[in-house]
């Protein structure tokens, strides 16, 4: 029994030191920023849109600690945002591969109050095409915009309700890890509105926090994977070749004419990658 109270001690251990990553994914206006600066507890760490357009036009991200844990918040680019070139939405995708490489440890789906047939599209297509069929297990379903998240009997009329009236929505929520009612009402007005509304917000938080359940699990989604080492391998050679033909003077001229030609080579091949990844985009906005 000491023996397994001590491995559990050192795995304790590792779990707090290593950074746990979050991923957010949802449409735009659909209240993703603002739980993210619910989570990290900042108020304008991520832009907010007041309008339908969206602010999250690079991904962002930041981290904060809980228990001894560390989290890392990544706000992706709002999907189906119609304002972004698929250029600009490709290259804030090849950051996000970036920013993941090691793992997620969960997903979180930000839906407002009213889940609709563009969401429930980019759902599956984003998990038949950037991800894969371990995507359900790793997402949580956070449906914002609810004040009756701190009751638990609303929250389950509401769940039977969604069943009644939104049937393609209860199916992804049953195929999903779990659904989160929460509540982040808006920093505005009188300061003891203001003060009411963080009271709220932090509530909405500990909710959150206390779905993530402790686990060493993680998820890596292959595609997202395999554009992220292709594009990063192919990258780093070209600036390395084009570093080298720079400063290099004793290189000799066939020598020189290989590494441009391996350069001719390498952009062609990132080229090829970057159409695979707006092909990935294209699908979801």
């Amino acid at each position: 029994m000491k023996v397994f109270e001590e491995i559990q001690a050192v795995v304790d251990k590792k779990d707090k030191k290593e950074i746990k990553k979050i991923l957010l994914i949802g449409r735009t206006g659909g209240g993703k920023s603002t739980i993210a600066n619910v989570l990290v507890k900042k108020d304008d760490k991520f832009v907010v849109s007041s309008s339908s357009g969206s602010s999250t036009k690079s991904t962002q991200v930041e981290k904060f600690e809980e228990d001894e844990i560390k989290y890392q918040v990544i706000d992706t680019v709002g999907l189906c945002d119609t304002a972004m070139t698929k250029e600009k939405a490709m290259s804030e995708l090849a950051e996000t591969c970036r920013l993941i490489k090691g793992g997620l440890y969960r997903i979180l789906l930000v839906t407002g109050d009213r889940f609709t047939e563009e969401e429930n599209k980019m759902y599956y297509t984003m998990k038949e095409t950037i991800f894969d069929h371990k995507f359900s297990h790793f997402t949580t379903i956070i449906r914002t915009k609810f004040p009756g998240f701190l009751d638990q009997e609303e929250c389950k009329k509401e769940e039977e309700n969604l069943e009644k009236t939104n049937p393609d929505f209860f199916k992804i929520i049953k195929e999903c890890k779990d659904i989160i009612f929460v509540d982040n009402p808006p920093l505005i007005g009188l300061p003891k509105s203001i003060e009411a509304n963080r009271d709220v917000r932090e509530c909405s938080r500990k909710k959150i926090i206390e779905s993530f359940i402790p686990s060493d699990e993680k998820y890596y989604p292959p595609n997202l994977r395999q554009l992220s080492e292709k594009f990063v391998a192919h990258f780093e050679e070209k600036e390395k070749l084009e570093k080298e033909l720079k400063e290099t003077k004793e290189l000799s001229n066939q020598d020189r004419k290989k590494m441009k030609e391996r350069i001719k080579e390498l952009e062609k091949e990132i080229e090829v990658e970057k159409a695979r990844g707006i092909r990935i985009i294209c699908t979801v906005m």
